[in-house]
């Protein structure tokens, strides 16, 4: 009888390097999902419950299939674009005056 040797049990960064993709890299939804699970917080299907609907609800939400959003939601939901956006408005100011600087500099040392 042939003995077998017990299966190697896996470090946390071989899971880690199993769940990314073949370049080792992780989706920004994938890491938000990541995050909020660490931080706590549902996540939006969470939060979803079953309804059994009528005939004539079905036929009325394929009439109007417009969902009413809050902004409040808006802002729930997209708020790492917010950061996004201000942190790339900033980035362009900086290299803007970096380049108006050098407008003025330059001429001036004569390069």
């Amino acid at each position: 009888m042939a003995s077998q040797s017990p299966k190697k049990r896996q470090t946390a960064t071989e899971r880690r390097a199993a769940q990314r993709g073949q370049f080792g890299t992780v989706s920004a939804r994938e890491r938000r999902a990541r995050e909020n699970a660490a931080a706590g917080k549902m996540t939006p299907t969470a939060d979803v419950k079953e309804v059994a609907l009528t005939t004539a609800q079905i036929s009325e939400l394929l009439d109007h299939p417009t969902k009413t959003v809050t902004e409040a939601e808006f802002r729930a939901q997209y708020s790492y674009v917010l950061k996004d956006l201000r942190s790339m408005g900033l980035l362009t100011a900086a290299l803007f005056g970096l380049l108006i600087v050098l407008a003025l500099v330059l001429p001036q040392i004569g390069v």
